[in-house]
């Protein structure tokens, strides 16, 4: 896929790791990490914006992220 010159490769990621999340259960940082392509620290970083705005949740057992319920709800206003 070629990359185009205007658009924020950040945001691709960020986008790209929701997706990850939303077709699996949970994941760990490095699970994600596997999956993505993208370093951990890239990961934790991303994450870490997610868990702050609240689009993704980690459970405190297993150290696992899934998306949160904010994210369905954003989903729900386009239907």
């Amino acid at each position: 896929m070629e990359e185009r010159d205007n658009i924020i490769k950040s945001a691709k990621k960020i986008f790209h790791i929701l997706e990850v999340l939303t077709n699996n259960t949970s994941a760990s940082v490095s699970e994600l990490s596997k999956i993505s392509g993208y370093t951990m620290s890239t990961i934790q970083r991303i994450v870490n914006t997610l868990v702050d705005l609240k689009y993704v949740k980690q459970d405190p057992e297993t150290l696992k992220y899934s998306v949160s319920y904010k994210l369905y709800a954003l989903g729900q206003r386009l239907e």
